[in-house]
């Protein structure tokens, strides 16, 4: 989690428009997780493991990341989404980029930054629709 939210929150501020921030964070995603897909899969599936200090300090960082990500996902549908129906996109796309360890092939024809383009656009074509 500390590489994931490594300066994200300045390299947002450098960034203009919602749907280049996301694009960004999507990005950034892929290639955190294609190049550390052991950690990944620890992260995701292991971390409930822990003692219990160390459980709540990766719990805490994980909620800034979706709080991070939740939030320009508001600056992009408008603030009339409501906190549930905006809880619920922002673990779509969680969701989207997470469970890559368990297909993606970073030997494959597809490269990360592919990757990160080819779920950027059918995300964005699905929320760019959506208005509560």
């Amino acid at each position: 989690m500390d590489l994931i939210l490594k300066d994200l929150e300045e390299d947002l501020k450098e960034i203009k428009g919602g749907f280049e921030k996301l694009q960004f964070i999507i990005f950034r995603h892929m290639e955190l997780f294609t190049k550390n897909v052991p950690e990944s899969k620890i992260l995701l599936h292991e971390a409930h493991f822990l003692p219990t200090k160390y459980l709540r300090m990766v719990a805490e960082k994980e909620r800034k990341y979706f709080r991070l990500i939740a939030d320009v996902l508001l600056g992009v549908l408008g603030r009339r989404v409501s906190k549930g129906r905006l809880t619920v996109i922002t673990f779509t796309l969680l969701g989207m980029c997470n469970w890559i360890y368990s297909w993606y092939n970073p030997e494959g024809p597809i490269t990360p930054k592919e990757l990160s383009d080819i779920i950027s656009r059918i995300f964005f074509k699905g929320i760019s629709s959506y208005r509560e």
